[in-house]
């Protein structure tokens, strides 16, 4: 069962007739994560991939949003040699994430992640690596280079590499773990990082990965979750944790988000993909994306020593700093808790009697949700759906309507909405008021705003940009792809934004 989206910020319990006296001082946080994971970790790959963080401030507001986000680790990309865009940001990201004690877990960049590696590429179409000796040492050479270089906490070689069989033979997988079994300078070996369950599952039947790695990696993104039993009994017979190594709290077809999914199939980690994006660039205030995952992800954080005791003649007086936290007290360390009632602090409790124990309790940050629809967006003369390639970066018209053509429809305020790319988790709109762009979903100006004019009255409408009050406007070509004036009254710029169930 998903758990409740209301978590608690437990305080320093132990009280009773205990000698304790003078004043505690604030201790560290212990994060307890739902259903006890060991690990989840924000990630930054989208962020070097796309070039997108490019400060040593901005490095550290990302530091201090994944502290907010209460994750233990991140997640970091590995580029091919000599391709990454900026090397001295990310050895600099890198270095002061070790130094606040976040763990580090490295893989490939993009999907067919291996395969750009071995062909020593990185946008663009990876070519098969199929029984090509070559490409499998370079894969294996790369790797291992990454880690000399960068001593990470865990290491995965592949990302979203597809099926064995498929452009890796068994074989090659085979080889390309063992090789690297136990010589990654520290880092434990954990994979396959594959793009959906039904392929993770067949990396465990095909091949004898499962013999390398502390940890079963995959990623939902087919939306399969009634594929995770299967995968986590095969995890489990060997003996395996299981994460969930690419997390986001899209659904598809009305269904539960993959956050939800793999946190009810009681996975043992998770990576929460492209948290970085929902980060202040200064502030390191988490926006609404990752307020909403990390309702999902804490169950609890102990704060040691929130109290402060003093005896005051025959009574102890209990102080707290923070007058946003509640008083509880139980006569049992496990409870049940029950709200002392009008507490403020200082509070003095008897010191006689039966042992009690005490602590604060207070409310995490929660995310205003706004009404949300999920939506394709049908042109009228094509009668095809607005796709959006988050890969290539580059946008399109698809005759079906595949996960790159899914949006949601995010309220702004009664009149104006967002459009956000389900896959991505980016928002549609045009900052030069022509070309269209896809922009963090933490933009939030007048830009990504958008209005359904209905100009005719019929099923028809027209999508306007609030910056600008132009149109959106594309050919069944899919050139002129921008907003265009209000003159443009052809059938280019009519629209439907058509619920998806």
């Amino acid at each position: 069962m998903v758990p409740t989206l209301s978590r608690k910020i437990s305080g320093a319990l132990l009280l009773g007739l205990l000698c304790v006296f003078g004043n505690a001082t604030h201790g560290q946080e212990e994060v307890r994560y739902v259903n006890d994971m060991r690990w989840v970790l924000g990630d930054v790959k989208q962020g070097f991939i796309h070039d997108r963080i490019k400060t040593e401030a901005h490095v550290e507001s990302l530091l201090v949003g994944f502290k907010n986000l209460k994750v233990n680790g991140i997640r970091v990309p590995i580029f091919a040699a000599n391709v990454i865009p900026d090397k001295a940001t990310f050895d600099y990201f890198f270095r002061r994430a070790r130094e606040e004690g976040f763990k580090l877990f490295a893989n490939p960049v993009l999907t067919d992640g291996g395969l750009r590696i071995a062909s020593n590429m990185f946008f663009g179409d990876a070519p098969s690596a199929l029984d090509d000796p070559v490409k499998t040492q370079t894969l294996i050479n790369r790797i291992l280079e990454f880690a000399e270089e960068y001593p990470c906490d865990w290491i995965c070689p592949f990302n979203e590499d597809q099926s064995p069989g498929k452009k890796w033979s068994p074989a090659q997988y085979n080889q390309i773990f063992s090789a690297l079994y136990q010589n990654l300078n520290g880092a434990e070996l954990i994979g396959p990082c594959q793009w959906g369950l039904q392929a993770g599952n067949a990396t465990f039947t095909d091949t004898d990965v499962m013999q390398y790695v502390s940890v079963a990696t995959t990623h939902n993104l087919g939306f399969d979750h009634d594929l995770w039993p299967t995968f986590i009994k095969h995890a489990k017979s060997l003996d395996l944790p299981v994460w969930d190594s690419e997390v986001n709290n899209n659904a598809k077809d009305g269904g539960i988000s993959r956050i939800e999914a793999a946190i009810n199939n009681k996975v043992d980690g998770l990576v929460l993909y492209n948290s970085w994006n929902a980060i202040d660039e200064t502030s390191g205030e988490l926006k609404n994306a990752n307020l909403y995952v990390r309702e999902y992800i804490i169950d609890s954080i102990v704060v040691a020593d929130a109290l402060h005791l003093e005896p005051i003649g025959g009574k102890l007086a209990l102080s707290w700093d923070d007058t946003g936290l509640r008083l509880q007290e139980a006569a049992k360390v496990d409870g049940p808790w029950e709200n002392v009632t009008n507490a403020v602090s200082p509070h003095e409790v008897a010191w006689s009697g039966a042992s009690r124990f005490y602590r604060l309790i207070g409310e995490l940050e929660k995310a205003e949700r706004p009404a949300t629809t999920a939506v394709s967006i049908l042109h009228n003369p094509s009668g095809q759906y607005l796709a959006f390639d988050d890969q290539s970066n580059a946008f399109s018209l698809s005759a079906t309507l595949t996960p790159d053509a899914q949006w949601s429809k995010v309220a702004v305020d009664a009149q104006w909405f967002y459009l956000e790319h389900t896959e991505s988790g980016e928002r549609l709109g045009s900052v030069d008021g022509t070309e269209m762009v896809i922009a963090d979903a933490a933009d939030s100006d007048r830009a990504y705003h958008w209005l359904i004019y209905d100009d005719d009255e019929s099923d028809w409408i027209r999508l306007i940009q609030r910056a600008t009050e132009k149109r959106l406007h594309i050919r069944p070509d899919e050139t002129l792809f921008q907003l265009g004036p209000n003159s443009w009254t052809g059938d280019n710029s009519r629209w439907q934004l058509v619920a998806i169930p």
